[in-house]
């Protein structure tokens, strides 16, 4: 008899939970972060150091040999990856609209892509008469192509902090440099060449990078084409990562130039910040370190938040942006440390 009222509670205990999944729940719904932003992320960071340097801007940039991930793709990605944009743009393959907002055909795109250019040639035999040749030119090539300006949608998860980003479109942009033979440069005055929209989602097979390191900026004195961002909605995301940061509901990681395994406690985040906020300081920025991944077939790009770093930009007595400080890095999943060591978070 005992046996059998025994079974009839555990079923009705089953029952109950049953009815109710979402009390046992710790799921929660990502919020959204920012419904449209558009920023630049330069995948090529050799031009932009090197004119840095030349302007004696090396608080930061004089240890990039240590982090060639900043601001870049390797080279032996890079390359192929904007030549296969560009071989299937030309091929019709995706989805184009130029910076006005209009569908671009094949043959608008190589219209505005291609020129062409007549050469005055002497011929080598006599009577050594002259004669036209007409070439066609690219107006630029892969290696011209310094940064991607991505639209994207952002969420977030409440509960780890961790942001998602859904790319809804990228563009590739070419700026002039008048110190590289009026080639290309990225400094605030890039501009797109075209526009590819991606209507769907398609499954990404191919890595592009482990690792990018990029900085978004949302507030400051000299970023007004950064806020694009809701403000209101940032500021409660920052905030919410303090408070959890402060008790111990995430971790935080230490931040130097490199990436770095040594856990801050949150006694040392609050005091970090208390000093900045006494003086009057606040978050302007955050750095992303990211892994891309993408469709060859359709160029969707899809990027993994693998960690955030939020900054505070740094001025001189006149207002000229002086630097970066760095507070610390929090990580949302495995991360790959320098000489191929790997920080495991997924067991934290």
């Amino acid at each position: 008899m005992k046996t059998k009222i025994s079974i009839v509670i555990g079923m009705l205990a089953f029952i109950i939970t049953s009815c109710n999944p979402k009390s046992e729940s710790k799921t929660s719904d990502h919020q959204v972060l920012a419904k449209n932003i558009e920023y630049d992320v330069a995948i090529n960071n050799y031009r932009v150091v090197a004119s840095c340097l030349e302007e004696g801007a090396n608080y930061f940039y004089s240890s990039i040999d240590d982090i060639w991930y900043f601001n870049n793709l390797e080279s032996s990605v890079r390359v192929p990856f904007i030549d296969q944009l560009f071989e299937n743009a030309f091929k019709g393959k995706l989805e184009l609209f130029d910076v006005n907002n209009k569908a671009m055909d094949t043959t608008m795109l190589k219209k505005m892509m291609i020129f062409q250019d007549t050469l005055h040639l002497m011929r080598t035999d006599p009577p050594y008469d002259t004669f036209d040749t007409i070439i066609k030119k690219k107006i630029c090539e892969a290696l011209d192509i310094t940064a991607i300006r991505f639209r994207e949608e952002w969420t977030y998860d409440p509960q780890s902090m961790a942001i998602n980003k859904k790319v809804v479109a990228m563009a590739p942009i070419i700026s002039l440099d008048k110190k590289n033979s009026g080639k290309t440069f990225v400094k605030g005055t890039g501009k797109p060449l075209f526009w590819i929209k991606f209507s769907k989602e398609t499954p990404v097979n191919t890595v592009l990078t482990k690792r990018i390191i990029s900085n978004v900026p949302f507030f400051g004195k000299d970023d007004t084409k950064a806020l694009n961002m809701d403000s209101a909605l940032i500021e409660k995301y920052i905030t919410a990562l303090i408070s959890k940061l402060k008790s111990d509901s995430i971790t935080a990681y230490v931040a130097f130039d490199k990436l770095s395994n040594k856990k801050l406690s949150s006694k040392d985040v609050s005091e970090t910040l208390s000093g900045f906020a006494k003086e009057n300081k606040k978050i302007t920025d955050i750095r992303f370190l990211e892994e891309w991944t993408f469709d060859p077939n359709t160029m969707y790009l899809q990027k993994k938040v693998v960690g955030i770093c939020p900054l505070i930009k740094e001025y001189d007595a006149k207002g000229g942006f002086r630097g970066y400080i760095i507070l610390f890095w929090v990580y949302f999943n495995d991360v790959w440390m320098p000489f191929d060591k790997k920080l495991d978070l997924a067991k934290k």
